[in-house]
């Protein structure tokens, strides 16, 4: 049973990116997404509704089983099917697109989900609560590193193939002409480290740490479903940002920089564990409105205490707690504070934002508990 009109039960996704160094300004991408559609509503449906980047063309959509034409809005895309489809229905769905959205630099590039491929939106006009297997094919300059969710499963020239595996929420892709990967075992969890030069004075401690929480959700919850897990070093985070089997972790974490006291080991363990705990959350409790506020970030702040008490001890444990209570009783009630039911994933990471994060992320590369 869902609520849901319209499920995507699969992705097949292909890009090709074309990064300039930032002072120039953005890089392209173009892409084409094969999309498998079921349709879920109680009667039949016309129309699809996806979100894409609005600085991203729509060159083409067609479908196999059906004639399909699609219309924009800003970042909305509408599929209207020549007839509506029934209850059980399942089609495929191939958009193609290009354009220069940001973040696609020499230096670093990060492209989630909505920009990377088309999302789902809800009835309720959020992202969709929406699982799917997604298979990933990048296509870079070879002296670039690029890096996403899953097993690569094929590597030739200037071309990376994924496969996220198992059912995922989103991908996405990051990565650097700097980058290099550093390889680590932790217990039974293989990590692929990707850091920029001069990064790794704490990489064999984050790597430790994004172990030892991944040994315990493993007990706690049930196994890693992935192959490897990876981490990014990347200087437009602030804090971290969690994809499934894919970190994104302020480069100040690596080189052991960030602000005082955020260089604290209770506090380095915890961004860590929250972080890996998305591997877990986001796979199951996906947003739905403002449900992602409480379940996705929730359970991942919540493991990630856990995680630090049974790892480091009640006195790591007491001083992360303290500075989440602290740091809510700041801003809970605030003026500036907006009203929950006015959030929602897609708003979240915009201006809505500043009112449940310490700072900003990118220019001001502020200090943050966790982005997601």
């Amino acid at each position: 049973m869902t609520l849901e009109d319209v499920l995507a039960r699969s992705f097949d996704v292909a890009v090709t990116i074309a990064p300039v160094d930032r002072a120039r300004g953005n890089g392209t991408l173009t892409g084409h997404a094969r999309i498998g559609l079921e349709i879920t509503a109680l009667s039949p449906i016309a129309r699809v509704h996806l979100e894409l980047n609005s600085r991203l063309t729509v060159k083409s959509v067609r479908a196999d089983e059906v004639q399909v034409t699609f219309s924009r809005s800003g970042s909305g895309l509408t599929l209207s099917f020549a007839r509506p489809q029934a209850a059980g229905t399942r089609l495929t769905v191939t958009i193609e697109y290009d354009g220069q959205p940001s973040s696609i630099f020499n230096e670093y590039v990060l492209v989630g989900e909505g920009t990377l491929y088309p999302v789902l939106v809800s009835p309720f006009g959020d992202y969709s609560a929406n699982l799917a297997r997604v298979t990933l094919q990048v296509t870079a300059p070879p002296d670039f590193i690029v890096v996403s969710t899953g097993r690569q499963v094929s590597a030739e020239g200037g071309t990376v193939r994924w496969d996220s595996e198992v059912a995922v929420p989103w991908v996405a892709l990051t990565g650097g002409r700097k980058h290099r990967r550093v390889d680590r075992a932790v217990g039974n969890l293989r990590l692929q480290m990707y850091v920029g030069p001069g990064e790794d004075r704490n990489l064999d401690k984050l790597a430790t740490y994004t172990g030892q929480a991944v040994e315990f959700y493993s007990k706690l919850l049930y196994p890693f479903p992935y192959t490897e897990l990876k981490v990014v070093s990347l200087v437009p985070v602030g804090g971290g940002i969690g994809y499934p089997a894919l970190l994104l972790i302020d480069d100040r974490a690596f080189t052991g920089l960030l602000p005082d006291p955020y260089n604290r080991n209770s506090y380095l363990f915890q961004l860590m564990a929250h972080e890996a705990a998305h591997s877990y959350v986001p796979s199951q409790t996906v947003p739905r409105g403002t449900g992602f506020l409480w379940l996705s970030e929730g359970f991942a702040e919540y493991l990630a205490l856990m995680a630090t008490e049974a790892t480091l001890g009640a006195q790591g444990y007491a001083r992360e707690l303290q500075e989440e209570r602290d740091f809510y009783a700041a801003v809970a009630g605030a003026p500036s504070d907006s009203p929950i039911a006015r959030l929602t994933f897609a708003n979240y990471y915009g201006s809505a934002s500043r009112h449940l994060r310490e700072g900003e992320s990118g220019a001001a590369h502020a200090p943050v508990r966790h982005r997601r």
